[in-house]
């Protein structure tokens, strides 16, 4: 184990895959991403920020949950998990695609604040005077 963990250098993975109750860590696992998945898929489509919002945000009569946006998450996790196939190169290069992407994510609101064109109104929390620092320091760092 101590050769796979320096090789690696994944040890929450070795910890997990020796673990005597793998299959029921592997369950809770998935099932606990694939709630918090479904539920940003949920609210992202409440409002319209999805493609295809208004058949994500539709709820089950009976059951009264969002099954649409569960099977949506269910699916692209099943394609996210297709690249693992082509190898360990593919998967480090969606992750860290990931990384850069929520990085642009971060960036983008930020730029967007200082160059769009219309007056911004502020919320009910406002840092007053050190926004201009804080917005700075976080688009540096």
């Amino acid at each position: 184990m101590v050769i796979t963990l320096f090789i690696t250098g994944m040890d929450y993975v070795c910890t997990f895959r020796d673990s005597p109750c793998q299959r029921s860590l592997n369950r809770l696992i998935h099932s606990l991403q694939l709630i918090a998945g479904s539920r940003q898929i949920f609210a992202f489509s409440r409002d319209q920020g999805l493609p295809f919002s208004k058949f994500l945000y539709r709820m089950d009569s009976r059951t009264q949950t969002p099954v649409h946006a569960v099977c949506f998450c269910a699916f692209l996790s099943l394609l996210l998990g297709l690249i693992s196939f082509a190898g360990p190169l593919a998967v480090t290069a969606v992750f860290t695609t990931s990384v850069v992407c929520q990085y642009i994510g971060f960036t983008v609101p930020i730029i967007a604040r200082y160059v769009g064109g219309s007056e911004f109104i502020h919320g009910p929390f406002n840092l007053g005077i050190m926004v201009g620092t804080t917005y700075l320091s976080s688009f540096a760092y």
